[in-house]
Order: structure tokens, then sequence, then C-alpha cells
């Protein structure tokens, strides 16, 4: 009688596991569905051994292993649920799939070690079967916590339905425990404890799938969304822990600070992204993949219910093009309020001299005067152009530049408009070459030589170029005037005017601005025994280059 109670306990459990795979079946497109279906046909193979065990039908001492085979494969297939239908852990592709297989064939084959092999080997294979299972408890108890976890602290699924899930897992740690305790147990209690637990578990799966019909509601995807508009962010972001160590970041943080996500991860901040977290001034300076950067940081504290900080996210925007566009127009309001309407206002009132007819001053003279103005009004609208162009062309046109052949284009205009100019060009490492972009470099660099040779006070205006490379390429541009104003390099390094300091012309702002959308640094010193020194840090994309097209 009590044979036949059993075998009717049994006939009921396989039968609620298959109900749970009819039910499975209906919703087999969702996320873990499929790991839902192979769990319980595997649950009930389970039972299915327990029943052949009990009927005689195989060796005594292979009973164990028509309960243990099949859990092995159960437990995987639960982790597989876990993982997919929580959308929270690896993806399960194929290749993880086909993983976890071998190494469920693995773990089910691991017992036959210690058959006909000497005691030391049946040690080797003690010690093989227990670390199998350890990994075994501990996967299908993170698992458990993972479900539990979307449901309560994160909010992605029904709460009671992932709860009743998250108590499978549970259970299956639990028939984990009873085959770690096997040899001390008799098999009949190992049998009875196990059709138990499998029969709490059949119950669990049907009212997680019929009374909370989990696949119907789903998993919510309100973390992937998140970790999908985190990516898609076009600013950077990074996640810290209490001590500023990176927890997490984005996938523009990567790009934009040249970092791989799992080697970042538990750096300082300030080591990974070049920036001091509690610096309050801003814009920040920052190096990037594309060069030096000006960023705007926001900071938002992570916390706890109970209001226990628990990290921080940096928010990193790129403000490099605005603040650009900013410095133009301020710069354009102040050369049309002052510079061109002193030249205009100058060449109205040597026009109005001309037309008195007994002005003291010579025609020719007020003509000279005249037309020198004239061309600086239109040497203005010339560099006002060139602004135009290094400013309204989005993104860099990058292409491998050699840098004397650079240098001697330059050589050769400047030397048919200044022909009382001497231009001395010395580089290190010949020949110098970087992947950047040539309009610009030429831009800058002309203008700065051009500069130098203009303002100098001297009969034969002497400007030397030197170039060298290091972690960057370096070029000093050398005159022998009377330098340039500390008024204008403060403007400059600045990177802002104001109402009672500005600069006088747009020569070097143009420099500022070229060289800042190369992504390089700007410098200005002495030149002894008198003169100025301008100093271009240029970076070579060539290393993004290579990073983006092994992504």
């Amino acid at each position: 009688m009590t044979t036949l109670v059993t075998l009717a306990i049994d006939v009921a459990i396989v039968l609620g596991f298959l109900a749970v795979v009819v039910f499975g079946l209906e919703h087999r497109e969702e996320p873990g569905a499929v790991p839902f279906l192979v769990l319980a046909g595997l649950l009930a193979a389970m039972t299915l051994g327990i029943v052949v065990a009990r009927s005689g039908l195989l060796p005594q001492q292979w009973n164990i292993y028509a309960l243990y085979v099949p859990f092995v494969f159960a437990s995987l297939a639960w982790v597989a649920l876990a993982f997919d239908y929580t959308g929270r852990g690896p993806v399960v592709t194929r290749r993880l799939a086909w993983g976890l297989a071998a190494f469920g064939v693995t773990a089910a084959l691991s017992p036959l070690l210690s058959v006909g092999m000497p005691d030391i080997l049946v040690q080797v294979s003690f010690l093989v079967i227990n670390a199998i299972q350890f990994v075994l408890i501990a996967a299908v108890g993170y698992g458990a916590v993972l479900v539990a976890r979307s449901a309560i602290e994160y909010g992605d699924l029904t709460r009671v339905g992932s709860l009743v899930l998250s108590a499978v897992g549970t259970g299956l740690v639990g028939a984990t425990i009873v085959m770690v305790l096997t040899p001390p147990l008799a098999l009949g209690t190992v049998f009875a404890v196990s059709e138990a637990i499998l029969g709490s578990i059949a119950v669990l799966l049907l009212v997680a799938g019929v009374r909370y019909r989990i696949f119907e509601t789903g998993a919510n995807p309100g973390h992937l969304a998140r970790e999908s508009v985190l990516d898609e962010m076009s600013a950077a972001v990074a996640i810290t822990g209490r001590r500023d160590r990176l927890l997490d970041i984005n996938a523009t943080a990567e790009r934009t600070f040249d970092l791989e996500r799992p080697d970042a991860l538990g750096k300082p901040v300030e080591d990974a992204l070049g920036f001091d977290p509690n610096r309050e001034s801003y814009p920040l300076t920052v190096g990037t993949s594309e060069g030096r950067r000006e960023f705007v940081s926001d900071r938002a504290e992570l916390t706890r219910q109970n209001g226990e900080q628990m990290g921080r996210a940096y928010i990193l925007r790129d403000v490099t093009e605005r603040r650009t566009h900013e410095q133009r127009l301020d710069v354009l309001n102040r050369v049309l309020r002052h510079n061109l309407r002193n030249d205009l206002d100058a060449i109205r009132g040597f026009a109005e001299t001309l037309e008195q007819e007994d002005a003291p001053v010579d025609d020719a003279t007020l003509a000279r005067q005249i037309r020198t103005t004239a061309t600086e009004v239109a040497d203005l609208g010339t560099m006002l152009s060139s602004a135009d162009r290094l400013l309204e062309v989005e993104g860099l046109d990058l292409e491998r530049v050699e840098l004397g052949a650079v240098l001697a284009g330059i050589e050769e205009r400047v030397s048919e408009t200044h022909t009382d100019a001497s231009l001395l060009i010395t580089t290190e490492d010949s020949p110098i070459t970087l992947r950047t972009d040539r309009q610009i470099l030429e831009i800058v660099l002309e203008e700065v030589v051009q500069n130098g040779i203009e303002h100098s006070d001297v009969e034969t205006p002497q400007v030397e170029i030197h170039a060298r490379r290091g972690d960057e390429v370096v070029i000093e541009v050398r005159d022998d005037g009377p330098g340039i104003p500390e008024r204008e390099r403060a403007v400059l390094l600045d990177g802002e005017e104001r109402p009672l300091r500005h600069g006088s012309g747009l020569g070097l702002w143009l420099v500022y601005w070229g060289v800042t959308r190369l992504g390089g640094t700007l410098a200005f010193r002495e030149h002894e025994p008198h003169g100025s020194v301008v100093s271009i840090r240029i970076p070579d994309h060539e290393t993004t280059s290579a990073r983006d097209a092994r992504s």
C-alpha cells in the first residue's frame, strides 16, 4: 500500500511538471520561457529517476545517479532561467548555453572518476565532486537572490510572482544540500526528502506560471532600458563607490577616455578619468582619446532609502564646441563693435579731411593711411572667413600628415608675402607624422608665424619653428618681436572675454580655437633676450583610429 501511495505521489509530481511544460509552451517566445521549460522537464525526469531507482531496475550503486544527473542539468537550467528572465547577469547566448551544457556533462560524469580507481584518485574525485556541488549551490543560490532582488530592490519584476519563482531556487539549493549529504543519509531518506522538495517546486512553478502568470506580465525591461539609455547617452557617465573608485562606466566614457570597462573598474576616478572629483570649478579640462577637451561635470549622490550614501554618479558633458561657439560670438561682437567701428571711423575721418580744401595734411599721406586702414579691414574679413572655415565644419577631417611638408608650405607662402622676413625650421626625430586635421593645423601654424612677423619691431624679422615628438607633437614658434602682451595671454588662457579685458585682434583667438579643436594645448613664454615663444601641443589621433577599427 505504501508503495502505491508513493508511486501515486511521484506520478502526481510528474504530471505537475508536465502541466508546467504545457504552460511554458504557450509563452515560449518570452524571456526565460525556454529555460523554464527545460527546468520543468528535467525535474520531471529527476522524479522518474526516483521511481526507477525504487523499482530495482538499476544496480544499487547506480540508484543515486538516476537522481543526480538530471538534477545537475536542472540546476544549470535554473541559473539560465534567472539570467534570462531578470535580464541581469550574463546574456544567455548560444555560447553560454553550450558552456553550461559542457559544465553539466563534466559534473554528471565526475562521480565515475572513482569507479575502479586507486585510493588516491578516489580522494581526488571526492574533492572534485565536492567542488562541483559547491559551485552548483553558489550558482543556484545566486539565481534565487537575483530574482528576489529584481522584484524587491530593483522593482523590475512583479513582486509576489517573482518571489514565488525565487522560492524555486531556494528549493533547488535544499536539493543540492541533500545531494551533498548522500553518504551519511540513507538512500530512502534522500529519495523521500527529494520527493518533498520536487513536489514543492512543482507547486511553486504552477503557482508562479498559472496564478501569477509571470510570463504574461513579463520581466520589466526597466533596468535594461536604463542601461541602454546610459550607453546611448552622448555624455560620459561614471558610477563610483564610497571611495570614488569606479564601479561602472557607460560606452561613451569608454570611448572618450580610451578605457576598457573590465580594466577600469576598481580604479580611482581621478586616475581613470583624469579629473579631481572634489573640484568645484568648471569647466574641467581633461585629457581624452581625442586630446584635451573641456567638460562640465554633474555629480549625484547615490543613497539607500535610509539616506546612507553608497556612491556617486558623475555625468561629464563635453562642452568644448559650445564654449568655442560662445567665445566666437563674444569675440565677433567685440570686433564688430570695437575694432571694425574704429577702423571705419578712421576711414571716414580721413575722407572728411580730404573734403576740406584747406586741410593741413598731405593728400598722399592720407591716401596711404586710408589704404592701410582699408587693408586692415580686408584682413579682418579674411580672418573672419578663416574662423568660419575652422569652426563651422563638424568633426575633424583626420588624415596622415607629414609635419615637415606642412611647415615647408607655410615657409613658401610666408616668403612670398614677407620678403624681408627670415623663417628657420628645425625638427627632431624627422620625419614627424601624425594623424590630424591638415587644414586646421595649417591655419594655426601659419597664423602664429604671420603674427610673429607682422608684430616684430626689428628691420628683418626672424621666426624659428622647432618641432619634436613625445607623447604629443610639440611645435614651438619663437619670434624676436616685442612679445605678446600679458593681457592677451590672460584672455586666451582664461578662454573668456570680459568687458574690461579683451584681446585686441582675432589672430590669437583663431590659433586658440584651432588648437582646441585639434585637442591640443596652447602655452606662452618669454623668448630671451626678447620676443615670445608660442608652444603648441597636438595629439596624434592614430591611436583613436586604431581603437575604433578594433571595436
